[in-house]
Order: structure tokens, then sequence, then C-alpha cells
């Protein structure tokens, strides 16, 4: 293999590890959370990490990138166990658009978040590595079918 095939391997396992640690290092407390609903701002009681009693706040609402670009391994560092439904052959296809479809609601039942802020910050840092782990795949893929 050559080093720079390497090195970019290197790389795209320290940024899945660095954004495992970030999503679990994020402060679990029972702060509020002030969201913006008609104009008005109100406050909420945090309901994040309390499965099907959660309210998912509508910023938190919309497209996973991460969930769907990786799938089984973003389920994995967000504790959403039904994305290892991605490994299941034929099904799993159709598992990684319901991923990204559902991805940040079930992660934000999923565990204690500090905030909508720290929540999207993290899901962000998922999103740039999971961008980073495609392209290096595709990359190497390229890579390893050019015949010498």
């Amino acid at each position: 293999m050559a080093p720079e095939v390497i090195a970019a391997i290197i790389a795209a396992f320290a940024s899945i590890t660095a954004a495992f640690i970030q999503s679990r290092n994020t402060e679990r407390s029972n702060r509020t959370t002030n969201i913006k609903q008609s104009d008005r701002f109100y406050t909420s009681i945090n309901t994040s990490g309390q499965g099907k009693n959660s309210i998912v706040p509508d910023e938190v609402k919309g497209w996973n990138w991460a969930a769907f670009l990786i799938g089984f391994i973003w389920a994995i560092g967000n504790n959403v166990w039904i994305g290892l439904l991605c490994l299941v052959p034929y099904f799993g296809v159709v598992m990684f658009f319901v991923l990204g479809f559902k991805g940040n609601e079930w992660a934000w039942r999923s565990r204690r978040w500090e905030s909508v802020k720290a929540f999207r910050n993290n899901q962000r840092t998922w999103t740039i590595t999971a961008v980073i782990i495609d392209v290096l795949f595709i990359t190497l893929v390229i890579v390893t079918s050019v015949p010498k």
C-alpha cells in the first residue's frame, strides 16, 4: 500500500475516535433550553435521553447526513441500536435512508444532551467524520481498482 493511502486511513480512524470521544464527553445535566416558537421565547425542560418520553425540539428534527453516510458506525456512537439493521442484507439499504430521516430524533431520545446547540455541534462533528470516511473509502476503492 502507498504511504499516502495508509496516512489517509490513519487520519480516518483518528477522526472517528475524536467524534466518539466528543459524543461521550457531552455534559449530562438538567439545564433548561430556550426554544424560539412563534416569535416568543419560552423555557422548556430538556427532555433528551428519556426515550419515547422525550420531546424533540423542532431545531433537532431534520436530515442527518452522518447517520445516512456511515449508518451503523453513527448508530453505535449515538446509542441508536436500531441502526445496526444497516448490517442486514438488502434491508440495510433502506435502513440508511430511515436513519438519515429519523436519526436526529432517535439520537436526541437515546441520551442526555446539555442543549440543542451541544447536540447540533456533536452531529456536525459526526457529519464531517462521515464525509471524510466516505471520501477515503471511495479513494481507496479507486486506488486499488486501477490496474498497475
